[in-house]
């Protein structure tokens, strides 16, 4: 029989190691003196020892560890816990690589314009939202602020006349060119929280559902719209670049917005929707 001091000498393993184990119920002592306390191993126990040393490399929690143990699983229940955790560490691997890539291309970037880009770009999920929409279309981008006061004052009503709370920001959506390719087609919403009575609803205006969205790649927007251009090259640029692909209509959320305001205090979010390509886009 060992000591705790000798055995973990004899195991690498440190004492609070081992007493850490004791309490989980991973490796009882073989005895304790009844008045001195002194843990006691026997040579046999380092099996044990090193079977719980193997399964924590692997990445296994002391908790799961010690339900292993606890409860003696045959072969294939073993190797079925062991199998979900190569996927998990698979799916680890293939998330670092991701980032490693979009460390990669941020280097890149910098490279080229010797400068960090304010356009910061994340994925995010986006919930579903019920929202009250005009929809319209602009003959070009000159056009289209009026369009949208327009549209957004069609909206604005609606949510006044039938009582409802707005919960969002105003969202304006880019549809694709459908006749003419030259003319943006846009709609203008708002969230709302309550019942609205369809029948009420002017012949410009709809209820609808933007849809709960996985994978929304975003960037934030600060002052004029006059230079969301430079904000949508970067996302754009990003989405390429990152193994993305558009998946549908993009956003625009006035998160800080003051009709007549200042344009310089204007706070706008880009959303484009977004999926894995299934090939490298460099291929």
């Amino acid at each position: 029989m060992f000591r705790i001091g000798d055995f973990s000498k004899l195991s690498k393993v440190s004492i609070k190691a081992l007493r850490h184990y004791d309490e989980l119920g991973l490796l009882k002592p073989a005895s304790v003196d009844m008045h001195s306390g002194y843990r006691y191993y026997m040579a046999d126990q380092l099996g044990t020892l090193n079977r719980i040393l193997a399964l924590k490399d692997m990445g296994l929690s002391l908790a799961q560890i010690a339900g292993l143990l606890a409860n003696d699983l045959p072969r294939e229940q073993m190797c079925g816990i062991l199998r979900l955790r190569q996927v998990e560490l698979q799916e680890q691997l293939q998330e670092a690589q991701v980032q490693l890539q979009r460390i990669d291309n941020w280097f890149r970037q910098f490279e080229r314009e010797n400068e960090i880009s304010p356009y910061a770009v994340i994925v995010k999920a986006v919930p579903a939202q019920q929202v009250v929409m005009a929809q319209g279309r602009a003959a070009n981008s000159e056009a289209l602020g009026l369009t949208l006061d327009a549209l957004f004052d069609c909206v604005e009503a609606v949510i006044t006349n039938q009582r409802v709370r707005c919960i969002g920001y105003g969202t304006t959506l880019y549809f694709d060119g459908e006749d003419n390719e030259s003319e943006l087609s846009v709609g203008a919403c708002i969230s709302y929280d309550g019942y609205m009575d369809e029948e009420l609803l002017p012949d410009r205006c709809q209820l609808d559902i933007l849809p709960e969205v996985e994978q929304m790649a975003s960037t934030i927007h600060h002052g004029t719209f006059d230079t969301l251009t430079v904000a949508y090259d970067a996302i754009l640029t990003w989405i390429s670049t990152n193994g993305y692909q558009i998946i549908g209509p993009n956003r625009e959320i006035n998160i800080a917005y003051k009709r007549g305001g200042d344009q310089q205090h204007f706070v706008t979010e880009i959303q484009f929707p977004v999926a894995r390509l299934t090939t490298d886009p460099k291929d």
